[in-house]
């Protein structure tokens, strides 16, 4: 009963596994993205990387279930390690194999988060430069009058029509 619940577990982890790989794929298109300004791919691969997370979450919800049967809560690696460790060698080697591939994960999916996060800051900062200088010509821009003749700044005011009716 346990080895067959440690295998679904293991089954269950291989499967985070790869979710985990298609999701560090979109955060390197996301990069992309990112570098070549492009907004409709940028919505595109954020859609597709919620999607990933929720199909990861789905998974992880499937393995609490499992936990469950096993009498585990909020159980880590290390518990399905220890229970292998008991119940089946060859699930044990599987597991510590995927611990290792989960942390080199974890890490990689960590550092292309942080450096989308720096390329958003300079996207942002880029555009903040551009709309200050928009702002800045518009408002040293030459103003003029009814006759088109060139107003100076101090004579500017607001100006209405009165029409008789």
């Amino acid at each position: 009963m346990i080895t067959e619940k440690l295998r679904e577990i293991d089954n269950l982890i291989s499967q985070e596994i790869a979710e985990y790989n298609n999701l560090s794929k979109l955060y390197d298109d996301k990069k992309y993205s990112l570098i070549k300004l492009d907004l409709n791919s940028l919505s595109e691969v954020d859609n597709k990387i919620n999607e990933q997370v929720c199909i990861i979450k789905n998974i992880e919800e499937k393995r609490k279930v499992v936990d469950k049967e096993l009498g585990i809560e909020n159980a880590t690696m290390s518990n399905y390690l220890e229970l292998a460790q008991q119940n089946s060698v060859i699930i044990e080697k599987n597991l510590l194999n995927k611990k290792t591939i989960f942390q080199d994960l974890n890490k990689k999916i960590a550092n292309q988060e942080k450096t989308n996060i720096e390329l958003l800051k300079h996207g942002m900062g880029t555009t903040n430069k551009l709309i200050k200088i928009i702002v800045d010509g518009v408002m040293k821009s030459s103003q003029y009058n009814n006759y088109g003749k060139n107003v100076k700044d101090e004579n500017i005011g607001i100006s209405s029509i009165v029409e008789e009716v």
